[in-house]
């Protein structure tokens, strides 16, 4: 009996390896489509189709910022109701962006926009502050604390991204100092989490079903050179069956970052590239419950790539 375990036990171990191999060769040989849409902007695209990625459909959006960026530079919008991603980046007057970090998603609309109808505000809460729901600064100014509301938000906010003009870090952060957030020396934070990769090491993820079953997501990474990425995975679609995070950061380790945080995901997972159609939306969100580009939620904050 002992044999018979250990044989079956070692057949499990070349097959994970096997399929292991057989995913990092798919996707690094991938012929993606790739366009520049600035001078230090490039968007890559690919759609993995019969379960060619991790035994699924996959459809991934990449946009890559150059570590030497003199035309560009990132920044983090929000909303104190709930807007769409593409209005937030419209406004802006962005190049492009994703969705940003955890939210609270109904309650009374401060801003009063009737025509946002993605998310149905039924609940009798009254939220007369920012509805994100972790810690966010932008330009030094402190728009959002960390309000731990589900246990997934007071879990999983464990990483930042802080920037200024400048430098852009992404890091763990340490939950167990009381105040932490007044030891991050940057005029811009966002934190969100959980960590994908730190120092170029995959984090050990946590057992449950929002880490470990398949979702839409959304990344953010930084590679050793300096260069930034925004990843968005779609989801809930058999064309796109989603990641869970384990999945997620071997891809962000694929794609070459070092560092990469996690940002909210779901149907809240968006990337918009301004001046394309949808309104600029190019990944498939998936409230909709459709493979399309118009299925977008409504989220309280995004980071952009704007012009400097």
């Amino acid at each position: 009996m002992k044999k018979c375990t250990f044989t079956l036990f070692l057949v499990f171990v070349i097959t994970v390896v096997a399929n292991a191999q057989n995913d990092s060769l798919a996707f690094v040989s991938a012929k993606w489509q790739t366009e520049v849409v600035h001078p230090e902007v490039k968007w890559m695209s690919y759609h993995f189709n019969d379960g060619e990625l991790f035994q699924s459909n996959q459809n991934i959006s990449v946009l890559e910022l150059p570590a030497k960026r003199k035309k560009v530079k990132l920044s983090i919008v929000y909303s104190d109701s709930l807007e769409l991603s593409s209005q937030l980046a419209s406004k802006s007057h962005a190049i492009a962006g994703i969705n940003g970090s955890y939210f609270e998603m109904r309650g009374k609309d401060p801003d009063n926009h009737p025509e946002l109808t993605a998310v149905p505000h039924t609940s009798p809460a009254n939220i007369n502050r920012n509805r994100s729901q972790t810690y966010l600064k932008i330009d030094g100014k402190l728009i959002a604390e960390n309000y731990a509301k589900s246990s997934h938000v007071k879990r999983y906010p464990r990483g930042a991204l802080a920037f200024g003009k400048k430098d852009i870090s992404i890091f763990k952060v340490d939950t167990t100092i009381s105040n932490w957030e007044n030891s991050i020396r940057a005029k811009n934070i966002i934190t969100s989490g959980p960590m994908l990769v730190s120092k170029g090491m995959e984090n050990s993820m946590p057992d449950d079903s929002f880490c470990g079953k398949r979702h839409p997501r959304t990344a953010v990474g930084l590679r050793a050179n300096g260069s930034v990425l925004f990843v968005v995975v779609d989801g809930r679609s058999s064309d796109a069956n989603g990641m869970n995070l384990n999945e997620m950061q071997k891809i962000m380790r694929w794609l070459g970052c070092v560092d990469a945080l996690n940002l909210d995901g779901g149907g809240s997972s968006t990337m918009v590239i301004c001046e394309q159609p949808f309104h600029g939306v190019v990944s498939y969100p998936s409230d909709n419950k459709k493979f399309d580009h118009e299925g977008e939620r409504e989220v309280a904050n995004a980071i952009l790539i704007l012009e400097k």
